[in-house]
């Protein structure tokens, strides 16, 4: 899987942020990179979803489907970067309950080629080159790829396995595993535990 860093995610906001034709975007892109919920979740999100109060975010739709991906309603955190940037959005929502509604106040669909060159047009602004990709090979950068950098980047900075596993609701831990080498002290504390030097 292809993934950035968090360094790189926010150089990918920055040029997002550039294109003022299309300031949903860059608030798309925030929260796929900072919640790792798929395309259609973040496009299937309404205002009701967005608990401020408890940092809370219900994905439970997709594309407008009354059904997220698995079937299954996932509660993702609002991490602290994510939050002023939902709640600067909010204050310029359109009066819309999705967050990211077309120009006539609907859902998003899943073959929506504007938001797909929107998004491209921001990869290649940011300088977000094959070669700067992690863990891929890929000749370019994809919105689902948004999601393996939340999972990456959680494993890097220490975040727990089993909470990311909720987080992107993997039905089995197997899945989850595939970001557990980037752990970076995976094993920190448990080198003395059966004796020796620790």
């Amino acid at each position: 899987f292809a993934w950035i860093t968090n360094e790189q995610v926010e150089q990918l906001l920055a040029a997002a942020r550039a294109d003022l034709l299309h300031p949903q975007l860059a608030v798309i892109l925030a929260v796929a990179a900072y919640t790792g919920l798929r395309a259609g979740e973040v496009l299937g999100l309404q205002w009701p979803d967005i608990a401020f109060d408890r940092r809370l975010i219900t994905a439970q739709r997709s594309y407008g489907k009354p059904y997220t991906k698995t079937g299954a309603v996932k509660r993702v955190p609002m991490m602290a970067v994510l939050e002023p940037i939902l709640r600067q959005w909010r204050g310029l929502a359109s009066g819309s309950r999705w967050l990211f509604p077309t120009r006539t106040g609907e859902v998003r669909s899943r073959d929506d080629r504007h938001l797909q060159e929107h998004f491209q047009s921001a990869v290649a602004a940011s300088g977000l080159g094959p070669e700067s990709i992690q863990g891929g090979s890929r000749k370019r950068f994809t919105f689902h790829d948004l999601r393996h950098s939340f999972a990456s980047n959680w494993m890097s900075t220490g975040g727990d396995i089993f909470k990311l596993q909720k987080i992107l609701g993997h039905k089995s831990i197997t899945t989850t595993m595939r970001y557990a080498h980037l752990a970076p002290r995976a094993f920190e504390g448990d080198y003395g535990r059966f004796g020796g030097v620790g």
